[in-house]
C-alpha cells in the first residue's frame, strides 16, 4: 500500500496577486465587481457580507504592498 502524504497546511504562503489573495492592485480592481454583487444580493446577509467584503478591499487597495488572505472553507 502506498504511503499517503499529509494534506498541506491551509495557511500555504502562495505569491501575491494568486488566486484567492488580493493584492493592492487587485484589489481596487475587484472593487466594481463587489458593487456589482450588492445590487444583486438576495438578502441582508449576504449584502452585509459583500460590504464587508469591500470595506477591506478598499483598506488593501490604499496600502501599497498589502494583500489579503482567506481562510476558511
Amino acid at each position: 500500500m502506498p504511503a499517503m502524504r499529509p494534506a498541506p497546511p491551509p495557511t500555504t504562503r502562495r505569491p501575491l496577486s494568486s488566486p484567492g489573495v488580493p493584492a493592492s492592485r487587485d484589489a481596487q480592481a475587484t472593487l466594481p465587481e463587489v458593487a456589482a454583487l450588492v445590487r444583486e444580493c438576495a438578502g441582508p446577509f449576504q449584502e452585509a457580507a459583500l460590504l464587508d467584503l469591500a470595506e477591506m478591499l478598499e483598506a488593501c487597495a490604499a496600502t501599497p504592498g498589502s494583500c489579503l488572505w482567506f481562510i476558511g472553507d
